[in-house]
């Protein structure tokens, strides 16, 4: 689809947003199962998109190393998001907290690939 349309950044951009707003929905609106699917769905759309982006910024003989330190990162932040929505529920009481916490994430997930955007316009001197 990003490769068709040829605008990645707004499917990165729209796919988060609406990934956020099924899985927030899911939490607190009716038939939460219907939510959920279309998350399932919708989530599918960045995380290709957004993988295709550290080979692009980094060179070569350094794309070993930057997917190393990528999956490390990767891998930390599942086990810590996972925590912080255990204990949120834990500590509100309410079982839809995981699920908003999620949605908070696909929000950050825009600010965090904005910066890599910055970032990697000002290694190539193209800041959008």
């Amino acid at each position: 689809m990003a490769d068709r349309l040829r605008k990645p950044r707004l499917l990165i951009v729209m796919g988060c947003v609406a990934t956020a707003l099924t899985i927030a929905c899911a939490a607190r609106a009716p038939w939460p199962a219907l939510w959920l699917v279309a998350s399932g769905i919708l989530l599918g759309l960045p995380p290709g998109i957004m993988m295709a982006l550290l080979p692009r910024a980094v060179r070569p003989e350094h794309l070993a190393t930057a997917l190393g330190v990528f999956y490390a990162l990767f891998y930390l932040g599942m086990a810590v998001s996972q925590t912080i929505a255990g204990a949120l529920r834990d500590i509100t009481g309410d079982p839809a907290m995981p699920l908003l916490f999620a949605s908070g994430l696909m929000l950050a997930t825009i600010a965090a690939v904005t910066v890599f955007w910055r970032i990697e316009g000002r290694a190539t001197g193209s800041v959008d």
